[in-house]
């Protein structure tokens, strides 16, 4: 018996139908998933959202590259979310860091409070930060923030099982860690063996998306 929820990262219409139809519990919607996940248009989250019947969560990326952002960019990510909080998504994945490669606490505030009661997941931005644990604790600290999207600091969440079981006995529940990282519908049984999470997350979780 499964117990457990697949997240599915898509990047199209046609892909958001099929991850539906084949059993995604919820979307994560982005473009050029090639670049790791850009910001994706807003008509095709509408006609997203109006297609299927599971919760759509949006990307907020404004450019490939790095996490750490100007003011012009934040501000652009800032009007991404208003624009998107026209339509009933179900939250926000966004990642900011500071040059020294904290989360940029300031930058945060500042997309939460734009997002307004929506959920925000942290994305793996968290993997490039300087102290994976240290940032969990920051983040703890953001009620707005619900979830951590991560493979623990390492290419795989399979390589990175011992960081992501740390990283959620310090969330404590107040976070939850989805772990994310060339996770299939092929891995999934016994990655949740050893980790016993409510959510997983993959391009490939219910398939091949062709």
């Amino acid at each position: 018996m499964i117990n457990y929820r697949k997240e599915v990262c898509v990047e199209s219409f046609s892909e958001a139908l099929l991850a539906w139809e084949l059993r995604a519990d919820r979307l994560e919607m982005c473009s050029n998933l090639a670049q790791d996940g850009l910001t994706p248009p807003l008509n095709m989250v509408r006609l997203v959202i109006d297609a299927v019947e599971i919760p759509v969560k949006v990307m907020i990326r404004p450019r490939k590259g790095d996490f750490v952002y100007s003011v012009e960019e934040i501000i652009a990510m800032c009007q991404s979310i208003r624009e998107f909080r026209k339509l009933n998504v179900a939250g926000f994945v966004l990642g900011v860091l500071t040059p020294e490669n904290k989360i940029d606490e300031d930058a945060l505030r500042i997309l939460c409070k734009v997002a307004g009661p929506l959920p925000i997941t942290f994305h793996k931005a968290i993997d490039k930060s300087a102290s994976i644990l240290e940032s969990v604790t920051t983040l703890k600290a953001f009620s707005q923030v619900k979830y951590i999207l991560t493979s623990g600091g390492s290419n795989t969440a399979s390589e990175g099982v011992t960081t992501l079981k740390r990283m959620q006995e310090i969330a404590e529940w107040d976070l939850e860690i989805i772990p994310a990282g060339k996770i299939t519908i092929d891995n999934v049984e016994s990655l949740h063996s050893e980790l016993d999470f409510p959510y997983y997350h993959g391009r490939k979780l219910v398939g091949t998306l062709e």
